[in-house]
């Protein structure tokens, strides 16, 4: 079996997703930059 293309995934995801993907990975950088 072949795997989805991760675009299609991706178009399928609300952009309420998204925004919090952002704000998640923001965090997740501010940690690191500790």
């Amino acid at each position: 079996m072949v795997d989805m293309p991760a675009v299609s995934v991706l178009i399928q995801v609300p952009p309420v997703f998204l925004i919090f993907a952002q704000i998640s990975w923001a965090r997740v950088e501010q940690s690191i930059a500790r």
